[in-house]
């Protein structure tokens, strides 16, 4: 018998159902964190700066973002450019990546990849069906995307 509570709302019998829908990405803090090793891993040098990590973090996301993207970076003056967006889990992501010894992250300067964040970016790599589609999005354009091109896209305001 259970015990009787003034509210009736309390007093009732909760119902727990799987639902069909995953949840997104940007809501789940190990696809942020792997995301963020592997934009990182990907750049010139194992450092990417933070505009361009909200950048490419944002166009990761969603399949619409990488097209837009890809297609920015394979004719820039032809091409529609893509949206920008600062991504607000992006700096848990990194603050996390930062607390597991994965990044470093100086003041005011571009987050690199500590010896154990390329370690994780090769067990990343190595993983088979984990974040295929982010991880061939990234491994392209977060090359050919330079600081110029970061620059140049933050200042149009698109």
């Amino acid at each position: 018998m259970r015990p009787s509570n003034p509210d009736p709302l309390l007093d009732t019998e909760f119902k727990f159902r799987r639902r069909p829908g995953p949840i997104a990405g940007d809501l789940r803090i190990s696809w942020g964190v792997a995301l963020v090793l592997l934009i990182i891993g990907s750049c010139r040098g194992s450092r990417a700066t933070f505009p361009k990590l909200h950048l490419l973090a944002h166009s990761a996301r969603t399949r619409l973002g990488r097209t837009a993207m890809a297609r920015y970076i394979d004719a820039p003056a032809e091409s529609e450019q893509p949206l920008v967006r600062f991504e607000p889990w992006l700096n848990r992501a990194l603050a996390y990546a930062s607390a597991q010894g994965f990044v470093s992250l100086p003041k005011g300067k571009a987050a690199v990849l500590t010896a154990t964040g390329k370690q994780q970016v090769a067990a990343l790599r190595a993983s088979e069906n984990v974040m295929q589609e982010e991880m061939g999005f990234v491994e392209v354009c977060a090359r050919a995307l330079s600081e110029g091109d970061v620059a140049r896209l933050l200042r149009s305001g698109k």
